[in-house]
């Protein structure tokens, strides 16, 4: 690993690196009051250990925690320099900026940024390890997995001294140690831990494993068929032999998929069969499975439209719901990433002017978009070519220019005189005519 302890800035920011006695290890599976180790939902206290907290990426919440990443991964980040007050400059050709480009020789930067969201999602907590050249500089980006980091603090400011990665490598125990100026730590708020996040994950952690358990209880269900359909009497008492007889003969002619509406029942002499109704809480499997989805959507704040299960969405409600989202979702998830880059930058490059931005293909409502480019058309703010390429149509070369408009007025009929409001007459005219048009 590369010293980068001789930066000044970096100095300041963290102190001595390599004095460890004043340092504390803060723990990662604080305790939480959302929730239970024994994942039973009757009780009050809830800690979740930090490695299984990536048994929960299933199902509804795994699609969830993709949609969130993808949808991260499509902002372009620039690096800017603030001019004034109000305007910055775009710096395209920025060491950093290269950086981005090419972060390491495995991943390009919108895998690293999807990475990222779905770790801060699931763990509350997205690390990268910061690969430094000669010249103190940043060159490499990697990610590490967030379940293997602990941090130790100053005991006094609890600045992080440094980060231990603790992990499994053919079934031996390894640790590797990373200064503070190596690693850029990202973090979700966490009103129970100043040093580590608090992930979606732990925050819906009773839907979750209420989502789980009733998974499992329908897999369980159908594997098993639990509620037998009927049950068979005779008057006669059956010997072991026989009992076990007859059940194989009815496996073999009636259970399993394939044997799906073949309802011929032969009985023995002196039989007679009683149906069992399923029980309501087999029943209300699917009201209760659905109603615990759409739960969890609103914990992940994923409209359900973009996963597909809004019934009653029409086009126009989709894609407000998806303007919103991105509004509201994936640009505080952005600047969460930016605002902590952005102490990273200032600091090693000594430029406290400069800023990581990050450019997201907002969603527009189609509506809008059409009824302003229709209103600048018309105005002659803009060609036909620029409203043309608003909805990525080929230009044409007669269409470069606005349109000249033309203003038409309806002549005065007022008879007492007064002109103010009619259009100015021809003097020159021979027609008599009076013109009722000016062009602008």
């Amino acid at each position: 690993m590369f010293n980068i302890k001789n930066v000044p800035l970096i100095k300041k920011l963290f102190g001595n690196v390599k004095d460890n006695d004043n340092s504390q290890l803060f723990s990662l599976n604080f305790n939480n009051p959302l929730a239970s180790g024994n994942y039973q939902l009757n009780t009050n206290q809830y800690t979740v250990p930090t490695k299984e907290l990536k048994n929960f990426y299933k199902g509804i919440a795994a699609s969830c925690i993709d949609f969130r990443g993808e949808n991260v991964a499509k902002a372009n980040p620039i690096v800017v320099r603030q001019v004034t007050q109000t305007r910055t400059s775009e710096l395209d050709q920025h060491k950093f900026m290269n950086v981005l480009r090419n972060p390491n020789p495995y991943m390009s930067f919108d895998s690293i940024l999807e990475y990222t969201s779905k770790q801060m999602d699931i763990y509350g907590n997205s690390y990268w390890y910061i690969v430094y050249n000669k010249l103190n500089e940043p060159l490499y980006i990697y990610t590490l997995p967030s379940d293997e980091m602990e941090i130790y603090c100053d005991k006094r400011t609890g600045a992080p001294l440094n980060y231990v990665r603790k992990f499994n490598s053919n079934g031996i125990s390894q640790t590797t140690t990373y200064e503070a100026s190596e690693i850029i730590h990202y973090k979700t708020y966490n009103p129970f831990s100043q040093h580590y996040g608090l992930s979606i994950i732990q925050k819906g952690i009773v839907e979750l494993t209420k989502y789980n358990m009733l998974s499992l209880y329908q897999t369980a269900f159908l594997n098993n068929d639990g509620t037998p359909k009927m049950a068979i009497s005779g008057t006669k008492r059956k010997s072991q032999e026989d009992f076990e007889r007859l059940q194989k003969q009815y496996k073999s002619e009636h259970s399993g998929a394939l044997n799906g509406g073949n309802n011929i029942l032969w009985l023995e002499q002196g039989q007679t069969v009683t149906p069992i109704q399923m029980s309501m809480k087999d029943m209300d499997y699917i009201n209760s499975a659905t109603y615990t989805e759409q739960q969890l959507m609103k914990i992940f704040r994923v409209p359900s439209s973009a996963l597909g299960t809004g019934d009653s969405t029409n086009k126009s409600t989709a894609q407000v719901n998806m303007i919103t989202f991105y509004h509201s979702v994936i640009q505080p998830i952005l600047t969460n990433i930016s605002g902590t880059l952005n102490l990273f930058i200032r600091n090693v490059y000594s430029d406290p002017k400069l800023s990581i931005n990050f450019e997201l293909p907002l969603p527009t409502d189609p509506a809008d978009t059409l009824k302003e480019t229709t209103l600048l058309l018309n105005s002659g703010a803009i060609s036909l070519n620029e409203a043309r390429s608003i909805y990525n149509y080929d230009t044409e070369p007669q269409y470069d220019k606005p349109i000249s408009k033309t203003i038409t007025t309806q002549p005065n009929t007022d008879t007492g005189g007064n002109t103010n409001d009619t259009p100015t007459q021809d003097r020159n005219a021979t027609d008599g005519n009076t013109s009722n048009n000016t062009n602008i």
